[in-house]
């Protein structure tokens, strides 16, 4: 499944010529809801980002939090994340590399690794509450 924010046409003629029209379903924007369920249903998430233009993208966070092994690219801000996270990282702008590291999240022991290593992160990191609180009260020192 791929998602996408809707500023570019949908690929169908692509998916058609390379063969994967079949089993490659395309939506544009979708409802909360509709993202939980497709969560839900995932097996593992693909952000093969090529850069990131703000911060640390919110899509990868909430995969993590829905117990999601996140493939992504080794780009600033998101390379920060390496060895206090279970992302698996791949090279940006190589297919081959992005197609192993899928592969790795899908192997039962590396999956079961990436997910407990998410976890971990998740219980260790203060919640969007917390960090506000303390930026309230640095601001006001």
């Amino acid at each position: 499944m791929l998602l996408r924010d809707g500023r570019f046409p949908a690929p169908v003629v692509k998916r058609k010529r390379i063969g994967v029209h079949e089993v490659l379903a395309v939506h544009g924007l979708i409802t909360r809801e509709e993202l939980r369920a497709i969560y839900r249903t995932s097996h593992v998430a693909v952000f093969p980002y090529r850069f990131v233009r703000t911060g640390l993208p919110l899509v990868v966070l909430e995969a993590v939090a829905a117990g999601l092994p996140v493939v992504t690219t080794r780009i600033h801000p998101i390379r920060e994340l390496e060895g206090r996270t279970g992302l698996v990282f791949a090279r940006p702008r190589d297919p081959p590399d992005i197609a192993r590291a899928i592969e790795s999240a899908f192997d039962g022991a590396q999956r079961a690794a990436v997910v407990r290593k998410n976890d971990e992160w998740i219980q260790t990191t203060p919640d969007w509450s917390t960090v506000a609180k303390n930026f309230v009260s640095f601001v006001r020192r």
